[in-house]
């Protein structure tokens, strides 16, 4: 018999509110605050982050690489304030070849992923896999940025001022970048 892989709801395919998010943060210990956030501010696998080298990461460029082994080729994704931040708080490596993470690089992928679905269990979110931080990425691309990324777009002198104008100014961007994605659809 086939085994099949339990794939996401239709219903389950939205981005994940940022409280969700910082939910899971909060109750993260050790390396996974960091795993976590990494998840959510780049789009990247489980898999692809416990792998992750200090070689991937280019602070001059304010970039990060990654191998993408599902598809065998290479991304490189924006390093947002906070990830930033956390990146800086790491232990410094002995070497560019050592792991960010070095806890997650000792670990199988199926380890991990229990180890998740533990944090997940704790705090009582409805999140089916690490996906789900894929997704939000993938699927909100606005959602994940900093306020420290996003203010510049709206352009004003504090963050109350720019409370007012932010959801209409990024719900018509969040729109565009739809467009962008599916050229042949207006």
């Amino acid at each position: 018999m086939k085994k099949t892989r339990t794939r996401f709801r239709s219903s389950l395919r939205r981005p994940l509110p940022s409280a969700t998010i910082e939910a899971l943060r909060r109750v993260a210990q050790g390396e996974w605050h960091g795993i976590i956030l990494m998840g959510w501010r780049t789009g990247q696998r489980l898999n692809e982050i416990a792998r992750l080298r200090w070689s991937s990461i280019d602070l001059h460029r304010n970039l990060i690489s990654f191998h993408v082994a599902k598809l065998n080729s290479r991304a490189e994704v924006l390093l947002a304030p906070s990830l930033r931040e956390c990146v800086s708080k790491l232990p410094k490596p002995v070497g560019p070849d050592d792991p960010l993470f070095p806890e997650a690089a000792k670990h199988l992928l199926p380890s991990m992923k229990r180890e998740f679905q533990r944090l997940v269990a704790e705090t009582g979110v409805g999140i089916e896999s690490f996906d789900a931080l894929r997704l939000s990425f993938l699927l909100d691309p606005l959602a994940h940025l900093d306020s420290a990324v996003v203010a510049p777009l709206t352009a004003q002198k504090s963050d109350t001022v720019s409370h007012c104008y932010d959801t209409p100014d990024l719900q018509k961007l969040k729109r565009r970048i739809r467009r962008l994605r599916r050229p042949n659809q207006r």
